[in-house]
C-alpha cells in the first residue's frame, strides 16, 4: 500500500536491553498473549495482562467490547514514567465466525482495537499489533512484507483494516504478521496438540491438500516480539520459522519424530465445508525480521523434537 511502513527502522522509543519497560498485553489469556507475558516477566519487565473474563489468575479483567483503558487499567501504570507498550493480542480468530457474525467480529478485531489505539496515542504509548499472513491471497507462499495484499476472508480483511489505520495515523507502531504458530508442549491448544489427541485415539490426521504453512514456535514469537519492543522496532514484519511445507508434510514429520502410528490423509479444501475462504499458501518469509533483531527461528524439526520431549510419550489406549 506504499505508505512507507514496509521499511523497518528503529524508533525513538528503543532502549538498552537492561532497561525495564512497561507492557500492557491485551488478551494475555490467549495462546500468544500468555506466552509473551511470561517471556516479558522473565526478562524483568513490568507487565499487566488482561482477560475478557473475571477471575483469571494474575490478569486484570478488561472486556474489549465495553471497557476503556482508564476504567480498567491503573492510572499510574499509564501515566507515571514512560508509557507502556500496548500489545494487541486479543482477537476473534475463528475465520468462519468472523463471516457468520461480522458485526461482533468487527467490533473485536477492528472498531474496539482502533478506539483503544487512539486512546493509547493520547499517552504516547507505542503499539504492537498482531496480524496475519492471510492478508495475502494464498496463490503464492513465502511472502515478503512488500508483496501485494489481497485477503480472501473476512478475518484477514478485518486485520488489514487495522494495519491500514496504523500506517495512516500511527507510523511508530509495529505490525507483526504471523502464520502457523505452534507450541512446544501439550499444555495449550494448538495444531500439535490437536494431532496429539488424534494420535492418542489412533485417529487419522486429516490435512488440507496442498496447504503450505510456516510452522513457527510460540516461544520464538514471544522472544522476537520482546526484542522488537525493546529495540523500538517499527513497521511491518513477518515473524515466521524458516521452513515452508504443507500441513501433510509437517504431519508426517510429526508422526516420524513422535513414533505416531496415525495415518496422514490429505483432502481438497472444498471437502472441509468452511464458510469462508482460506489462503492455500500462507507461508511467510521472516528474513527481514530475523536480520533486524539478530535471531534465528527454530526449524520445524526442532519444534517437533522439543514438543515430544516436553510432552512425553503418547499413552497407550489401555491408559484411557
Amino acid at each position: 500500500h506504499g505508505r512507507g511502513l514496509s521499511e523497518w527502522s528503529v524508533g525513538p522509543l528503543g532502549c538498552c536491553l537492561s532497561d525495564v519497560m512497561k507492557f500492557l498485553v491485551i488478551g494475555a489469556s490467549g495462546f500468544i498473549g500468555s506466552h509473551l507475558m511470561n517471556e516479558l516477566r522473565r526478562s524483568g519487565h513490568e507487565v499487566i495482562g488482561t482477560s475478557s473474563h473475571e477471575g483469571v489468575d494474575g490478569l486484570l479483567k478488561f472486556d474489549l467490547l465495553v471497557d476503556t483503558l482508564t476504567e480498567a487499567i491503573p492510572r499510574r501504570f499509564l501515566e507515571l514514567g514512560d508509557p507502556p507498550v500496548i500489545v494487541l493480542a486479543a482477537v476473534q480468530g475463528n475465520m468462519d465466525r468472523c463471516l457468520a457474525d461480522p458485526h461482533t467480529s468487527r467490533l473485536i478485531n477492528v472498531a474496539k482495537p482502533i478506539a483503544l489505539i487512539r486512546h493509547a496515542m493520547s499517552y504516547g504509548a507505542p503499539v504492537l499489533f498482531l496480524s496475519t499472513g492471510h492478508v495475502f491471497d494464498g496463490t503464492l507462499g513465502n511472502r515478503i512484507e512488500s508483496d501485494p495484499i489481497k485477503p480472501v476472508n473476512e478475518y484477514a480483511r478485518q486485520k488489514l483494516e487495522v494495519e491500514q489505520f496504523l500506517q495512516d495515523e500511527y507510523p511508530n507502531a509495529l505490525i507483526a504478521r504471523m502464520d502457523k504458530v505452534v507450541g512446544e508442549t501439550s499444555r495449550h491448544h494448538h495444531l500439535l496438540t490437536e494431532w496429539w489427541e488424534l494420535a492418542r485415539d489412533h485417529m487419522p490426521i486429516v490435512c488440507v491438500e496442498g496447504m503450505e504453512i510456516s510452522p513457527t514456535s510460540v516461544n520464538d514469537i514471544s522472544k522476537g516480539l520482546k526484542l522488537a519492543a525493546e529495540r523500538g522496532l517499527r513497521g511491518i514484519f513477518h515473524l515466521a520459522g524458516p521452513d515452508r511445507m504443507t500441513r501433510a508434510e509437517l504431519a508426517n514429520r510429526f508422526c516420524a519424530i513422535g513414533n505416531v502410528k496415525s495415518p496422514v490423509v490429505e483432502k481438497p479444501l472444498s471437502a472441509f465445508g468452511f464458510l469462508d475462504g482460506r489462503a492455500l499458501r500462507s507461508s511467510l518469509n521472516g528474513n527481514k525480521f530475523q536480520d533486524a533483531i539478530g535471531m534465528r527461528f527454530s526449524t520445524a524439526n526442532d519444534i517437533l523434537q522439543r514438543f515430544f520431549k516436553n510432552s512425553g510419550a503418547l499413552p497407550s489406549p489401555t491408559d484411557y
